[in-house]
This record gives C-alpha cells, sequence and structure tokens, in this order.
C-alpha cells in the first residue's frame, strides 16, 4: 500500500480494527484485504498460528479460511499453464504478464474501444486476432473487413463483413480502456476511447440541435414575406446547418453506443507480454530453455525490476532524481543478456556431452585393451566437458554478481520518494480519519 499498517505516530499500533487496505494495487488477488486483517488483528489468537499456515493460505488451499482459500488460489498463466505466485502477475516460466481488463460494474460507467483502421495485410490481421484471443471471453468472429471503397464489395460481401469503425470491446471500466487503449496503439492499431455514458449525453444534444435547427429553418422561410429575401435565406441556411450538423453528431453517437462489439472482456487475467522495455528483455530470456538455477536468477530480477516499474508509475511528482539513480539498469541488462546468452549456448553444449556415457565408454574402451588413438575422442570429449562446467561456472558467477548490482540499483530506486505522492498519502489519511 505504501504506507505503515497504523500511520506514523511513535507506536506501533493504534486501538481498533486494523486500517482499510483499499490501495492495494489494482491487479492483487481478491481476499487478500482479509488475511491482512487477520495478520494485523489486535488479538493475537486471531491472527494465523504460523507462517505455514500463510504460506497454505497463500498457495489457495487453507481450510481454516473457508472462502478466502479459493479466493487467493492460484492463477494459471493463460500463456503457457504455469503457476503465478499469488499477487505476481508475472509468469516466470514464460516471461508474459497477466493482466486484468476491469469490466464496468454498470451499464452507463462502460467504456468503447472502437477501431477505425483495418489493413487486409495479413500480419495486421494476425496481430490483432492475437491480441483478441487474448483478452476475449468466448471466441473471437472471424476479422473480415470492409476496407477501402465499399462499392468494391457485392451486397452479400457486405453484410457478411465488418464495417469499420467497430468497437472491439464495449464493456470496460474507464482504467481498463486507457489500458487497451495503449497496447492496442502499441500493436500498430489505430484506435479510440469512448465514454458510453457521453455518447448517451451526446445523443440528446443532438436531438436538441436538429429540434433547434429545423425551428430555424422554419422562421426562415417566415421571415421571406417579412425581413426580406436576404434575412430569410440566413436564417434557413443557418437553421438547415444546425440540423445536419445535429444529425451528424447524432449518427455517430448513436453508432458508438448502439453497434455490438466484436468480443466481451474475459474475467481472468490475460497474458500479454510485459508493458515496460526493461521488464520485457528479462521475460524474453524466460522464453528460451534455460537451466534450473539460471532460470530462477533471471526470474527474480523480472520480479525485482517490475517492482521498480510499478514504482516508476506511480510517480506524481518530477522523476528526474529515479531516473539518475535507475540509469545504471540498462547497461546491467545488457551485460545480464549477453552472461545468459553465454550460459544458454555453454548449457546446448552440456546437453550434446554426456559424461556417464564417456566414462562407460572409456572404460570398455581400456577393458579391451584398444589402442590410445581410439580414446582420444572420448578424452578430448571429457576434456571439452570439464572445460564447460568451468566456463559455465565463472559465467553463473558472474550472472550472479550483475543480479546483486541490479538488486541494489532497484532497492536504491524504491527509496527515491515522491513528495507529491507522500503527501497525497497523508491526505488521504485525514479524509478517512475525517469520514470515520
Amino acid at each position: 500500500t505504501g504506507e505503515l499498517p497504523f500511520g506514523d505516530g511513535p507506536t506501533l499500533r493504534s486501538a481498533g480494527a486494523a486500517p482499510p487496505v483499499e490501495h492495494l494495487p489494482r491487479d492483487a488477488p481478491d481476499g487478500l484485504d482479509r488475511l491482512l486483517e487477520r495478520l494485523l488483528a489486535s488479538d493475537p489468537a486471531a491472527r494465523p498460528s504460523s507462517l505455514r499456515e500463510v504460506a497454505e493460505v497463500l498457495r489457495g488451499h487453507a481450510p481454516p479460511y473457508g472462502a478466502l482459500a479459493g479466493a487467493l488460489a492460484i492463477v494459471v498463466c493463460q500463456a503457457c499453464g504455469a503457476r503465478l505466485r499469488p499477487g505476481l502477475r508475472l509468469c516466470l516460466a514464460c516471461g508474459k504478464a497477466a493482466v486484468r481488463f476491469a469490466r464496468a460494474q454498470g451499464t452507463t460507467d462502460r467504456w468503447i474501444i472502437r477501431l477505425t483502421h483495418a489493413e487486409e495485410d495479413e500480419r495486421f490481421l494476425r496481430r490483432l486476432g492475437a491480441f483478441l484471443e487474448t483478452v476475449a471471453d468466448g471466441p473471437v468472429p472471424s476479422l473480415n473487413f470492409v476496407i477501402g471503397d465499399a462499392r468494391m464489395y457485392s451486397s452479400a460481401e457486405q453484410k457478411s463483413r465488418i464495417k469499420l469503425p467497430v468497437p472491439l470491446v464495449a464493456d470496460a471500466d474507464e482504467q481498463a480502456a486507457v489500458e487497451l487503449e495503449r497496447r492496442l496503439r502499441a500493436e500498430g492499431m489505430k484506435v479510440t476511447r469512448h465514454s458510453f455514458a457521453k455518447a448517451q449525453r451526446d445523443r440528446g444534444t443532438s436531438g436538441v440541435m436538429i429540434a433547434a435547427g429545423v425551428a430555424g429553418a422554419v422562421c426562415g422561410l417566415a421571415l421571406f414575406p417579412v425581413a426580406g429575401i436576404l434575412a430569410g435565406v440566413l436564417a434557413l441556411a443557418a437553421g438547415a446547418g444546425v440540423a445536419i450538423a445535429g444529425g451528424v453528431r447524432y449518427s455517430g453517437a448513436r453508432r458508438i453506443s448502439t453497434t455490438p462489439p466484436l468480443v466481451r472482456l474475459r474475467e481472468a487475467p490475460a497474458a500479454l507480454p510485459a508493458s515496460d522495455a526493461l521488464v520485457a528483455r528479462i521475460a524474453r530470456m524466460l522464453e528460451a530453455p534455460l537451466s534450473d538455477d539460471v532460470r530462477h536468477v533471471v526470474g527474480e530480477l523480472a520480479v525485482q525490476v517490475q517492482r521498480l516499474a510499478d514504482h516508476r508509475a506511480a510517480f506524481v511528482g518530477p522523476t528526474a532524481e529515479l531516473e539518475l539513480v535507475i540509469a545504471p539498469l540498462t547497461p546491467l541488462v545488457d551485460v545480464i543478456e549477453r552472461i545468459v546468452d553465454s550460459l544458454r549456448r555453454i548449457e546446448a553444449g552440456l546437453a550434446e556431452l554426456d559424461e556417464g556415457v564417456l566414462v562407460r565408454r572409456l572404460a570398455q574402451s581400456e577393458a579391451r585393451g584398444e589402442p590410445r588413438t581410439v580414446r582420444e575422442p572420448i578424452l578430448r570429449g571429457l576434456d571439452a566437458l570439464r572445460g564447460l562446467e568451468d566456463e559455465r561456472t565463472a559465467q553463473l558467477r558472474r550472472l550472479l554478481e550483475a543480479a546483486s548490482l541490479l538488486g541494489r540499483t532497484v532497492e536504491l530506486g524504491l527509496r527515491t520518494q515522491d513528495a507529491e505522492r507522500a503527501d497525497l498519502r497523508l491526505l488521504e489519511r485525514a479524509m478517512r480519519s475525517l469520514e470515520s
């Protein structure tokens, strides 16, 4: 939450219940607040009895917690099927991020993402289809768009094809809509974001404009014999212009609010590439085969950098000091990429040299009394095996040293506080005190 549980006072805790934890990150698992309430309970008997019990709750199967165990059930990565740590949205098996695009709670507070341009290029359609399949609740319809002049298509084709602009989704809340728009634009899609409530208001305003325009035009006709031809023509033109503008606006607002979307947002998290550039670079290292010890180090690095990326995104004030502190991260990631590539190459070489097989072949050759020339390839293989193992040990030591430096840089970045955000937290705490 970014703050101490009972404020910054001289005591560790205060009387009464624990403070609300509605500040939890948006993607925190449901039910985590209930676990925190028990951990912070005033009565020690109400707290979990051991760390093992807390661990079982976080794993999603702790009977004493009833519904809480299900609420904190392990989330499975949609991309590769691996289990994610509770509260961690980065899959350490494939490097994809579990992103939840929340649906709007009501009908009027939903947001619409519209696709305004499409291409017949197969790569464009594949990218759009892959993104929609990741975030959609159910199958994605065939992406056959009317592109260019509609007269190029037969009547049957026009009925079967999708006319632009078209809503991709129409049930997102505002924050999800902002994130969807950003990610779609990053994929090269031309999209716009619209509020359903605003579209409804625009329809009402447009109706008033049409009525006023028609009234103005009628007044213009009535002015012909009274105020002269020029005044009548001007009034008629102004009224017609207002009516036409209102009609165009009404038509656009109606299309936004009534055209059915291509897909409905899924409730479960979607597996997408990490949005932060450095996190994405480290996550890509996890995509290729790695030994368990190397994968563990790289995965922990990805988690640390993700924490720093979240910290940086939460800044509301100047970030110059933070950017200066974390400047070494990019060259460190460069070094780590090179080390991991070397380790991957070494491990591929080790996979081709089975020590047990080589030793057995050497023993068989000696037992048969074969000449040394027969054993020389086996001995060279064993020498190569020892050399690769020594090289791997050296590279793994370098990786751990680089990981330690990166971890220190991340910690320095996390300690760089945002004065404006600290003021906001104080203000929020004061408001909660007043409300209670």
